[in-house]
């Protein structure tokens, strides 16, 4: 029960030096995309950029919803990886059906939390919707006070990147 409860990333990272295997695991290296894709890629997220403000925050969460599930029924080469990855932490306690569902499950909520990121990002500070709840501002505000900085430590779970918008 006590190995259960470990991150999954310390598991991964764990097993990697353990065997040996030197590959990566998570940040594999991948070949860089030559000029044609990389200006594709860039003509969609500019696209995609311009549409999620004009959608609302739930519109715009949907479609990225809608694009993840779409980049990880493309990208077969990602799927592998990602599928491969969730079989080195879980093994044998998860079946591979629900490996495959966690996976699609992961690429539509980064798609759908990066449209999210995408629709509050072009907005004004004084226009931003209240999507946020931060409990214990007044440490932060008294530490930052003290004229050292502050660290923070967050789970990484939902869309916490939005929490460094509303804290900006």
């Amino acid at each position: 029960a006590v190995e259960d409860a470990r991150p999954a990333t310390a598991v991964v990272l764990q097993r990697q030096f353990a065997t040996g295997d030197g590959r990566g695991g998570i940040a594999m290296a991948r070949k860089r995309d030559g000029p044609i894709a990389q200006l594709m890629g860039w003509l969609v997220i500019k696209f995609f950029a311009s549409l999620c403000p004009m959608l609302g925050r739930h519109g715009a969460f949907v479609l990225g919803r809608a694009v993840g599930l779409l980049i990880y029924a493309v990208l077969r080469k990602r799927e592998r990886a990602t599928l491969a990855h969730l079989e080195m932490v879980y093994g044998d306690g998860m079946t591979p059906g629900e490996r495959r569902r966690m996976a699609r499950e992961c690429y539509a909520n980064t798609g759908g939390h990066f449209a999210e990121i995408l629709y509050v990002g072009r907005r004004k500070p004084s226009h931003l919707p209240r999507c946020t709840e931060v409990v214990g501002e007044e440490h932060l505000r008294r530490a930052l006070a003290g004229g050292r900085g502050a660290i923070i430590v967050s789970g990484h779970v939902g869309n916490f990147p939005l929490m460094g918008i509303e804290l900006a």
